[in-house]
């Protein structure tokens, strides 16, 4: 990796820092001047707000002014692509064995494959 590429990385890291992202669910890196920005995009703290879509506008924006960056892609598994191709909050889901991601089920549909309902 060229000094320049440490330099891109460093950039990104400060860009989503300020705007209170969490940087351990979060993946970026460079190549060729392209950047791209994976896994969950969350707030670091609880008191900040959840990212918005607007937030993914001036994380683009900023980035894009990073030396050497000529592009940014956005490949986040807790947002999706609308009929438009506008990168839209995916519905929350709630794991059933914790935080760790291992199994989870929409909101709203536990139990709705296995004919459960709610009242027993």
């Amino acid at each position: 990796m060229s000094g320049s590429q440490y330099e891109i990385q460093a950039a990104i890291r400060r860009v989503l820092t300020r705007h209170w992202i969490d940087l351990d669910r979060v993946r970026f890196g460079a190549f060729r001047g392209v950047v791209r920005v994976s896994g969950e995009l969350r707030a670091a703290v609880p008191s900040a707000p959840d990212p918005s879509a607007s937030l993914l506008d001036v994380l683009r924006s900023e980035i894009l002014r990073i030396r050497d960056v000529k592009g940014v892609a956005f490949d986040l598994d807790n947002w999706v692509r609308d009929g438009e191709g506008r990168l839209v909050p995916a519905e929350r889901r709630v794991s059933l064995f914790g935080d760790d991601g291992a199994r989870g089920e929409d909101v709203g549909t536990a139990g709705a494959a296995t004919g459960e309902s709610a009242d027993g």
